[in-house]
């Protein structure tokens, strides 16, 4: 090889040669992006608080009151009873595929369809069972249409229905009500016939102190127009 052309390859490496090694660097990095977009990043499992979500109650002719509530997603009917210490009363959910076998099945244990007395109740009830399922409760009016009365026989001081309910809009009517419809706690009535569709097959029931539930009243509906319903007492 010539001095000259030794000369010149020299000439040519000093430009080439960078260019060559920026290039190579970028091959490089691009193979390793490809790479890295197939790989799968399983992030470690960490524990996350479920957060708060705020269940607004109306309390009809009273006054309006939002509670913080956390709802559970699902209820198991093995988890037994849980105590409200604001009320007293233990409460659980049973399986119930009419109000009526709610009902019954509750006064066997010596308790009763859930009573809501307050916000504070309704509030702690979708805290305790959660908003996402449908719940039985213990109020009707399959006695005297219009006149919704709780399973202790007493009418209600707070309601929570949900807008434009009820309409007892059902061709035999809606004697029943049911819990969590549409919103966080909001009521609805219902005739039996329609609880598969709508997914309602859980109560809730409620237990009084056991000095209260040895003489406490339970009332029990056969039919779903019982007109004389008859009465068992509260013993478990």
């Amino acid at each position: 090889m010539s001095e000259t052309e030794h000369r010149t390859r020299r000439r040519l490496w000093r430009v080439l040669g960078p260019v060559s090694l920026i290039l190579t660097g970028v091959g490089w990095l691009a193979i390793g992006l490809v790479w890295g977009s197939r790989v799968v990043h399983r992030p470690r499992a960490v524990a996350h608080a479920t957060p708060i979500r705020y269940a607004t109650v109306s309390t009809g002719a009273g006054a309006n009151g939002t509670y913080a509530v956390l709802p559970r997603r699902h209820v198991t009917r093995s988890g037994g009873s849980t105590l409200n210490p604001t009320t007293g009363h233990s409460y659980g959910v049973i399986d119930a595929p009419t109000w009526n076998a709610g009902q019954e099945m509750a006064a066997r244990t010596g308790g009763r369809l859930v009573t809501i007395d307050d916000a504070a109740e309704q509030a702690w009830l979708v805290s305790t069972f959660g908003g996402g399922e449908k719940f039985w409760i213990g109020l009707t009016d399959v006695d005297h249409e219009g006149s919704w009365e709780w399973t202790n026989g007493q009418r209600p001081s707070y309601t929570n229905w949900a807008g434009g309910e009820p309409n007892d809009q059902h061709r035999r009517g809606e004697n029943f009500a049911v819990m969590n419809w549409g919103h966080l706690g909001t009521w609805n009535d219902l005739n039996p016939e329609d609880a598969p569709a709508f997914g309602v097959v859980a109560a809730i029931v409620e237990w009084e102190p056991r000095a209260a539930r040895a003489t406490e009243t339970i009332r029990v509906y056969s039919s779903p127009r019982a007109t004389a319903p008859t009465h068992g007492s509260g013993r478990r």
